[in-house]
């Protein structure tokens, strides 16, 4: 439950983009990834669920880790930024590529980068101890490295937030990690920045030495070395640091140096050179033996000559008494001294034995916190976990209920759609039904197909934007056209641009045209058409009724076809300056794809006319092979007068 969520590549955390995993340890996992806004890669820090679910802790790390971002020194790592997505938390921080101190340790330091490098992290610790920050875990996997070999100080400020509450590491000891934990963080005093002064005691002599002063047994005993156990000796050839690590290393912070700018002084001073070396030990030694002088206890040998000058003279006798009482003196101080050091040492023991018991005892209090932390965040994840679960229910209830909705919803407007289709096609029935009727009822009225007579006449008035027309047409003659019986009309078409004269067949059972011989200019062009029924009988015409037309023009230079549906609209008045007529109105378009045009056309019917009332028309050109786009043309046709046979 409490381990943490692995970040897969190309994810995204707010503006940063996730390009790999670095690492991972008790604190956070370490990601290279990008920050988009920026065009920059940043080492990004996720932290744990189990410290994420406590709000207070969150809202202290997120204050530690904004103050740490004020820290301006070469050698401190800048942090960039602090936030959470989507309940991950994390912060970023400067990329540092040159790997870790610890890596370098195994690798072998020579003893002038190892100064170096000790000067560098002490210095860091000056700035921050002035501005007021304790690190509590400095060790060498917290000092990272640039490409270019500059030792950088990480996770000020962070480990603070992180000790600030009852949460602990995963070994169960407070923040810090036991090899470089100084004696009074071990017994879970308050912490200065003496402190992080040991910790870099400790890191100076693995870096020397290539091992931990303390190392062996379990935490506990770890711990109990740096309280109560002298610091081992440097291996032969770096004693001369000796005296630097015994100051750094003491058990009381008031025999540490007291703060980083003494330590930068001593370090300096080493690497000046065997004079220099020299005054450091002498100073050292003197402040050690200041710090730590006691009595020495020492007994003396008492030898009692006897010289008895003569066989039993007074005064070898009266000396020789004088001796024994000197002897017996010296031995009860002797004795009062063996029993006050015998006391001293009780008490040291027993002050020992009380140290190890408050060190058993925090151990203790600790691993309870731990067990408490434990329980408390296994019940916040249970509690977490049923009200999950019940929101997980609840959802899936209302996704049920949304998909029936959904589903009811659905079949309602199926339904509706039915009733819609079965409703247009009741219509669409009705229409048809009602057409056939109204043909049942011209067919019982005995309507014909109206029959023209030689000599009838009729004469029209045309204007077509500029140009004006008067149009003749004239019933000359019956004939035969392809072995059908046909109409034959002189048409004369006379206007202010142009004048026309055609030979129109008309075929007498439908009264459609089948051919046109046009004459203009001399020459001859000749359109023949081609009727088709798709619906009822060209006549008597009806409502709905519908047919098609194809014609094919020829002139001298071309030959195109122009295809036209024609339907009966319905029966419609139009006025004229003939009068009122009662018209079938019949919609017609036309479409000629070879000339470059298309043509809107309504005509007006009148059967005691015999032929059309009133014509209007839309031709609309579009870009043709060789000729360029028009402006779209209207053209009204309309009855001046008629003159036909009863």
């Amino acid at each position: 439950m409490d381990e943490t969520r692995v970040l897969s590549s190309s994810e995204r955390l707010g503006k940063y983009k996730v390009l790999s995993k670095l690492g991972a340890g008790g604190m956070a996992d370490v990601y290279l990834a990008e920050d988009t806004d920026l065009d920059r890669k940043v080492a990004l820090k996720v932290l744990p669920p189990n410290f994420t679910r406590d709000d207070e802790f969150l809202t202290r790390f997120t204050k530690e880790v904004k103050a740490s971002a004020t820290l301006n020194h070469d050698n401190i790592v800048r942090v960039y930024d602090v936030g959470q997505d989507h309940g991950v938390h994390y912060y970023t921080m400067e990329l540092l590529e040159g790997g870790d101190l610890k890596e370098k340790i195994e690798k072998g330091i020579s003893e002038d980068e190892a100064l170096s490098i000790a000067q560098a992290i002490a210095s860091a610790l000056g700035h921050a101890h002035e501005k007021g920050f304790v690190h509590r875990d400095l060790k060498p996997q917290n000092i990272l490295f640039t490409d270019y070999g500059k030792a950088v100080l990480t996770d000020l400020g962070i480990v603070k937030a992180m000790d600030g509450g009852t949460q602990l590491t995963e070994t169960g000891a407070s923040i810090g990690t036991p090899h470089y934990m100084s004696p009074e963080q071990g017994r879970g005093r308050e912490l200065d920045g003496r402190s992080d002064l040991y910790a870099l005691g400790i890191v100076i002599f693995e870096m020397l030495s290539g091992k931990v002063p303390f190392s062996n047994g379990d935490t506990f005993a770890i711990i109990f070395s740096h309280i109560h156990d002298p610091v081992p000796d440097l291996p032969n050839g770096l004693q001369k640091y000796q005296p630097l690590l015994s100051k750094l290393l003491a058990k009381d912070p008031n025999d540490r140096y007291a703060d980083a700018a003494q330590l930068l002084s001593a370090l300096a001073v080493l690497r000046q050179g065997p004079t220099a070396e020299r005054t450091l030990d002498k100073t050292v030694k003197i402040e050690a033996a200041e710090a730590t002088h006691k009595p020495r206890w020492f007994a003396g040998a008492f030898v009692v000559i006897l010289i008895l000058v003569g066989s039993g003279g007074w005064f070898g006798y009266q000396s020789y008494l004088h001796t024994v009482e000197q002897t017996r003196l010296a031995e009860v101080k002797a004795q009062q001294k063996a029993d006050a050091l015998r006391i001293e040492r009780e008490k040291a023991a027993e002050k020992r034995r009380m140290e190890v018991l408050q060190v058993k005892t925090l151990a203790n209090q600790k691993e309870k916190e731990q067990r408490d932390e434990k329980a408390r965040q296994k019940k916040i994840s249970m509690e977490a976990i049923a009200v999950q679960k019940a929101q997980e229910k609840k959802a899936s209830e209302l996704k049920r209920e949304r998909l029936a909705a959904v589903a009811a919803e659905k079949k309602h407007e199926e339904e509706l759609a039915r009733l819609e289709t079965d409703r247009i096609a009741a219509i669409e029935d009705g229409k048809r039904r009602k057409a056939k009727e109204e043909q049942a009822k011209l067919r019982a009225k005995g309507a014909q197909l109206p029959v023209w007579k030689v000599g009838d006449e009729w004469w029209y008035k045309g204007i077509a934007a500029s140009v004006t027309s008067e149009i003749h047409q004239q019933v000359t003659g019956e004939g035969l056209h392809n072995g059908k019986p046909v109409y034959i009309t002189r048409h004369k078409d006379k206007s202010n641009s142009y004048d026309t004269t055609s030979v129109n067949y008309y075929d007498k059972s439908t009264l459609n045209g089948v051919r046109m011989a046009m004459t203009l200019s001399g020459k001859q062009y000749i359109s023949d058409w081609h009727f088709v029924a798709t619906e009822g009988q060209a006549w008597p015409k009806f409502t709905g009724n519908k047919w098609q037309e194809q014609s094919t023009y020829t002139s001298p230079r071309t030959k195109t076809t122009t295809n036209t549906n024609f339907e009966v609209v319905g029966m419609e008045n139009i006025t004229t300056s003939l009068g009122t007529f009662k018209c079938y109105k019949i919609k017609a378009t036309r479409s000629n794809f070879d000339a470059g045009f298309d043509i809107e056309e309504t005509f007006w019917y009148n059967d005691g006319v015999k032929n059309f009332v009133k014509t209007e028309a839309i031709t609309r050109w579009h870009e043709g092979k060789k000729k360029p786009m028009r402006a779209d043309t209207t053209q009204i046709t309309e009855l001046t007068s008629y003159r036909i046979t009863p």
